[in-house]
């Protein structure tokens, strides 16, 4: 015996479908669910973008000043200038400005959809690499999201169970 997946969508908004106390019911049920889900996916996005930023908070290993003895004197870096090692290819970019970092941005471009991710012009050369400047690629929003896939569907699910039981 085959099972048909049915549509509540249709099932409730079809014309000239008797509104008996099970249809109302059914239609009150898929819009708990439908505003569950809208939430869970706006909780996502906001600890998306929470973690990608978390990513790109990593200044790196600062090097360690070269001193040379001169007649007593220690000379090197300046105090409070460092220099940041660049981050290699794999790795999340570090910062120097906090440009980037600062740019990650949650917004909701439709019902129920969210974009995270940056406007800055570099974001995508970093996060793909850019092949005329042989810039290699230096990912940090597409690990975030494969290592918080278990975590977004618990975060939807939850809401969904909050506004359903």
């Amino acid at each position: 015996m085959a099972v048909k997946k049915l549509n509540f969508d249709k099932l409730v908004k079809a014309p000239g479908a008797a509104r008996t106390g099970a249809w109302d019911a059914t239609g009150a049920f898929v819009a708990k669910v439908k505003k569950g889900m809208e939430k869970g996916v706006a909780q996502v996005a906001f600890a998306a973008q929470r973690e990608i930023k978390l990513s790109l908070n990593l200044p790196g290993p600062l090097p360690r000043p070269k001193f040379q003895k001169s007649g007593g004197r220690k000379l090197g870096s300046k105090a409070g200038k460092h220099t940041v090692r660049a981050s290699k290819p794999g790795e999340p970019p570090r910062y120097r400005t906090k440009d980037l970092m600062n740019s990650i941005l949650a917004e909701e471009v439709g019902e129920g959809v969210w974009r995270v991710g940056s406007p800055m012009a570099y974001a995508m050369a970093l996060e793909f690499g850019y092949e005329p400047r042989n810039l290699e690629p230096r990912p940090f929003i597409r690990p975030v999201l494969r290592r918080m896939k278990k975590e977004n569907q618990k975060l939807i699910f939850g809401e969904v169970y909050k506004l359903v039981s």
